[in-house]
């Protein structure tokens, strides 16, 4: 006869401090059948609270609201109606029909004090929502609106509120992240999304991307039955290890919550999104997204529209996670290596992302199925660069070249090229060096003797650029190059790599083309100062000029 506790008129205790709420749970918990009615006092001090018309304090709000939390999920059909009592008793049926009243009650409520005066309250009732026992479309709807109005929160304890969900709950908790995904992916759906939801919406995919296990994982341990760890098998006495099942439930779960994050940040996408935030989400997609999607490929259009911008900062973030389509989930895109030659320039390399470009581009022209012609294009293009842009760069830019020469063994024709009898090379001659017999004809005749570099360096498909025709003549002027270290490297490429016989490859300069990446000036200063000198001065004498005796000065020369 639960209906009677029900009327407005009904008698009620009054609870002053939190230590009669604790009184009221423990009695609930202790005799189930007798005093199952004081829940409605429970849920009387969280109604007064939702009305502001009680005097009762705050402690004494949070702890009715986590009491009424626990009653509610505590199996009390099974306590109530004993182990010998059938399922479909009219009793029993009646009981359960009423508690899952009183849990639709508490959602309400709890939907309410998520936008309370206090962030105590606030806080405890988004925790209590989140870890309600009783799950379900009920529980999902609940959760769900609670997500939403933390997400439209403004003030500052809105903000402390979407850390403490992010912090507490979507690091832990599986169902607890799915239903966060769908809250925010029917927020960020509406026709009428602020510019402030999306900054909120990224911050708790940051979070949920910190709990959340990789797809390749393949059932992550919260959702199996069997023993996880090492310690715990230890704990339990197993010396075995015992077979790992997993529920269908959990198994459900773990699908659901990649469709749902899937879902959410192709919503993410399809909102108006800021130069700053498109470039925080291209920064995220390699290593956070894409390995916890249920279907990756559907990034393909967000990535190929950003790789195909003009601006440089946009195409290299959206490198590393298009590269990874292609590799891992076979997207097919010829355009990749035509659009990577066209990044290979003097902006790059001076743009804030210029490190991680030049940490991802040897990942992707090193490979030794790459054609011979568009080799020779790519270190064509590299020392070219190298001409253009300060000392630093022009050592990663040799580096590399060198490297991509030793993959290429075809390449070396662009500094070894062997010439016909009779011919001349436009790029080895040296000043005065032309024969006699070209000395007396036109610019035109002699470059139309002799050639022009056929390189167009205007060209964007690096197959047509006619770099295999061409040479090397760039390294004849960082031979000259004023910065000692660019210069000295020149002499790496004078080195024949090709393989002739059972000759080996010469060795390598010490180091790779990741030790360039990050290198700055003084990294180049502290490698001359401390490199040792192989000739050095041992003796000075003052010569005397006859145009300087009248002055009676002289002059310090060294005589080796």
């Amino acid at each position: 006869r639960l209906e009677e506790f029900e009327h407005p008129c009904a008698r009620r205790h009054f609870m002053k401090s939190a230590k009669e709420v604790r009184i009221c749970e423990d009695e609930i918990q202790s005799n189930v059948s007798s005093s199952i009615h004081r829940v409605l006092e429970l849920l009387e001090v969280l109604e007064g609270r939702v009305r502001d018309d009680t005097e009762h304090t705050v402690d004494v709000v949070v702890a009715a609201l986590h009491a009424a939390r626990r009653v509610l999920c505590l199996d009390i059909l099974r306590k109530a109606a004993g182990s010998s009592v059938d399922g479909e008793d009219e009793g029993v049926v009646e009981l359960n029909r009423w508690l899952r009243k009183r849990r639709t009650q508490l959602y309400r409520i709890l939907a309410q004090l998520v936008v309370d005066q206090d962030l105590k309250v606030r806080m405890a009732a988004l925790s209590a929502g989140a870890v309600m026992g009783a799950r379900g479309d009920e529980w999902s709807a609940s959760f769900g609106r609670c997500v939403e109005v933390v997400l439209m929160c403004k003030d500052a304890m809105g903000l402390e509120m979407r850390e403490m969900l992010g912090q507490s709950l979507l690091r832990r908790f599986d169902d607890v992240r799915t239903e966060a995904l769908r809250a925010m992916t029917k927020v960020l759906d509406r026709n009428t999304v602020s510019d402030e939801i999306v900054p909120r919406v990224l911050d708790l995919l940051r979070y949920i991307g910190e709990g959340m296990p990789p797809t390749v994982q393949q059932e992550p341990s919260r959702v199996t039955d069997g023993a996880s760890s090492d310690e715990q098998k230890r704990k339990r006495g197993l010396e075995e290890n015992p077979p790992v099942s997993v529920s269908e439930e959990g198994r459900a779960l773990f699908k659901s919550e990649r469709r749902a994050f899937n879902d959410c940040w192709l919503a993410v996408l399809r909102c108006t999104l800021s130069p700053d935030q498109k470039a925080e989400i291209l920064r995220r997609v390699s290593g956070e997204i894409i390995p916890r999607m249920s279907h990756p490929l559907r990034l393909a259009d967000a990535l190929t529209e950003a790789f195909s911008e003009v601006d440089a900062a946009s195409a290299i973030l959206a490198l590393e996670g298009l590269f990874d389509l292609i590799i891992h989930h076979n997207l097919d895109y010829p355009c990749f290596y035509p659009k990577l030659y066209t990044l290979l320039t003097p902006d790059a390399l001076y743009s804030e992302s210029r490190d991680k470009f030049k940490s991802l581009i040897p990942k992707f022209v090193l490979s030794k199925f790459l054609p011979g012609s568009m080799a020779c294009a790519f270190v064509k293009r590299l020392v070219r660069r190298a001409l253009l842009v300060p000392p630093v760069e022009a050592l990663w830019c040799m580096r590399l070249a060198l490297d991509l020469m030793r993959s290429h063994p075809m390449c070396h024709i662009l500094v070894h090229r062997e010439r016909q009898q009779g011919s001349f090379s436009f790029f080895d001659a040296e000043e005065g060096s032309l024969p006699t017999a070209m000395s007396t004809l036109t610019t035109t005749a002699v470059q139309a003797r002799i050639g022009a570099d056929p390189y167009d360096d205007d060209e964007p498909d690096p197959v047509r650029s006619n770099a295999s025709h061409s040479s090397l003549w760039e390294l004849n002027i960082l031979r000259t190059h004023f910065c000692p270290s660019v210069s000295r490297f020149v002499s790496a490429f004078n080195q024949d790599i090709r393989r002739r016989g059972t000759a080996q490859l010469p060795p390598p300069p010490p180091g790779s083309h990741a030790d360039y990446v990050d290198m700055s000036y003084q990294d180049l200063f502290q490698m001359e100062i401390k490199r040792k000198s192989k000739e050095c001065p041992l003796q000075y004498s003052s010569v005397v000029s006859v145009s300087e005796v009248s002055l009676g000065g002289s002059v310090v020369v060294w005589r080796p």
